[in-house]
């Protein structure tokens, strides 16, 4: 587990609507389905991810949230590649 995906899984929980322990947070969970994200809770991980990583989500992407927000991996892989065009 790298960094990205750490600290992902930790916003995850204080977000979320579940009971889960990061550990027990699968790549492959949805955040709506899996882990009870409701609109309200995007914007609140999305507002947390902007801070924690220092980067910027538009508000087309935040609307467009099924491409990069499906799953626990898919957010991961979206930060980890724009983090890499920060560079």
């Amino acid at each position: 587990m790298n960094d990205v995906e750490i600290k992902v899984r930790q916003l995850i929980v204080k977000f979320g609507r579940h009971s889960k322990l990061p550990n027990a947070i699968e790549l492959s969970d949805t955040l709506l389905q899996d882990l009870g994200f409701d609109s309200l809770g995007i914007i609140q991980l999305t507002t947390a991810i902007e801070k924690t990583f220092e980067v910027s989500i538009s508000d087309e992407e935040l609307l467009m949230q099924e491409e990069w927000a499906r799953t626990v991996g898919s957010l991961v892989i979206f930060l980890e590649d724009r983090l890499n065009m920060q560079e």
